[in-house]
């Protein structure tokens, strides 16, 4: 690339030409003179950009099973996607996800480069020229350092390539010509980093979430998404453990899928007990609405305990061995809910409104959960799973998220559930009296 710095300038043009590359890095011959280092730079990365790189990639298509490529909420939601055939369903136990595609992460790094790296080197500024000391950033230079940082992004729009192919997505979500009974749809819009819902890492609530997108706020919601690994929370998280904030193995993708539809309650099931680290029991909250009014800690669930069975990966017997130990009805004081014409509303129950005191699920709807939930453990090979849920008006359940829990105490390894089993930790060495 260096040796272009001496061509003619009237053989710039046909140089590009024959490269077929169609970058703005090329446009100006001043940009090498000014700059050589970050202009060569810059033409590598879009000459390598050419190679096969996927903007957007199906859910359920194999290629969606790159961690680099996809994050780690949409390799999870791929995984489900891909298994769920008839041998893993029954009448209750049908695992369904929504219909969806996924931004990769190749469209975060195009968005990252354009305009001759200008979000890049605003990115760079803001992060080095912030005030933390040996203990961290403080919370005021945390806020600041990621205003500034989202802000650089909300001054850039998506590429016409990019977006051709989400509008090719969502035509083949809902096979429809008509612009207008396009925008009829809605859509949830989740950030999936590449370092987020990892066996051993969870960004879990760190980054952006929008329900109910309507068609015409999809490239918005995207943006914001990009701009959510810069939140002051992701910030802080990883450089607490070390991980760095802008290299080729750190970015965002986007998951963009089909709202569940009619959606009338929606909750959380860790199939280990997170709060206990018992792996015999299952934790399950629901409350009415969407399930932001949860996640963000805005309302107060149902909860109840369930006991695990003795043979609980026997489909057959989990179906008849669901053991609630406690339930606890919560107030509910605050839902969430869809809006015609995209959006959502909050509402505030009254105290002496009868829904804040019943209880949103069935037995045979905590039962439905359970049996799905066991199935979702099973893909990800028996490791504890926090599930996100939402049910349908028809009954109807969809897993939206599956991370694994990060929280719990690690098990020895080959040592069955069954009989239950204490051990003990003994350490011995000087101790130096003063």
């Amino acid at each position: 690339a260096a040796s272009h710095y001496f061509y003619p300038w009237s053989s710039v043009a046909s140089i590009k030409s024959s490269l077929l590359i169609n970058f703005k890095i090329l446009c100006s011959i001043d940009l090498f003179l000014i700059d050589p280092i970050n202009a060569v730079s810059t033409f590598c990365y879009h000459i390598q950009s050419k190679k096969s790189i996927m903007l957007t990639i199906s859910l359920d298509s194999p290629s969606c099973s790159n961690l680099s490529n996809v994050g780690g909420k949409a390799l999870n939601l791929s995984i489900l996607s891909r298994n769920n055939d008839n041998s893993m369903n029954g009448d209750d136990g049908t695992i369904r996800i929504p219909a969806g595609f996924v931004v990769t992460t190749a469209a975060y790094h195009d968005f990252l480069h354009q305009d001759e790296r200008s979000l890049l080197k605003e990115i760079e500024a803001a992060l080095v020229t912030s005030n933390h000391g040996r203990g961290g950033r403080d919370h005021n230079d945390l806020e600041a350092t990621s205003a500034t940082i989202r802000a650089a992004f909300l001054k850039r729009g998506l590429s016409d390539a990019l977006q051709a192919e989400i509008a090719d997505c969502l035509s083949h979500l809902h096979p429809i010509a008509d612009d207008e009974l396009q925008e009829q749809y809605y859509y949830a819009v989740r950030s999936s980093a590449t370092c987020e819902d990892m066996p051993d890492a969870s960004f879990a609530g760190q980054h952006d979430t929008h329900l109910n997108v309507t068609p015409a706020k999809l490239r918005q919601c995207i943006v914001d998404c990009f701009s959510s690994l810069f939140t002051p929370r992701a910030i802080s998280y990883r450089e607490r453990y070390g991980l760095p904030h802008l290299n080729d193995n750190t970015g965002m993708a986007v998951v963009i899928q089909a709202m569940a539809p009619r959606q009338r309650s929606s909750g959380v099931l860790f199939t280990a007990n997170p709060l206990t680290g018992r792996r015999n029991e299952m934790v399950l909250e629901a409350i009415p609405g969407l399930g932001e009014a949860l996640v963000s800690g805005l309302t107060e669930p149902d909860r109840y305990v369930i006991a695990r069975g003795r043979r609980d990966n026997d489909p057959e017997e989990s179906k008849s061995n669901i053991i609630i130990k406690d339930t606890k009805i919560g107030a509910k004081a605050r839902i969430i809910r869809s809006v015609e014409g995209g959006g959502v509303n909050e509402e505030l129950i009254a105290s002496d409104n009868a829904e804040d005191s019943t209880p949103v699920l069935t037995d045979e709807d905590v039962a439905r959960v359970i049996e799905i939930g066991r199935k979702v453990e099973a893909l990800f090979d028996g490791k504890p799973q926090d599930i996100e849920w939402a049910q349908s008006d028809d009954g109807q359940v969809y897993i939206v998220q599956s991370r694994p829990i990060t929280t719990l105490f690690p098990l020895p390894t080959n040592v069955p559930a069954e009989p239950l089993q204490v051990y003990f930790s003994f350490n011995s060495g000087d101790r130096k009296m003063s």
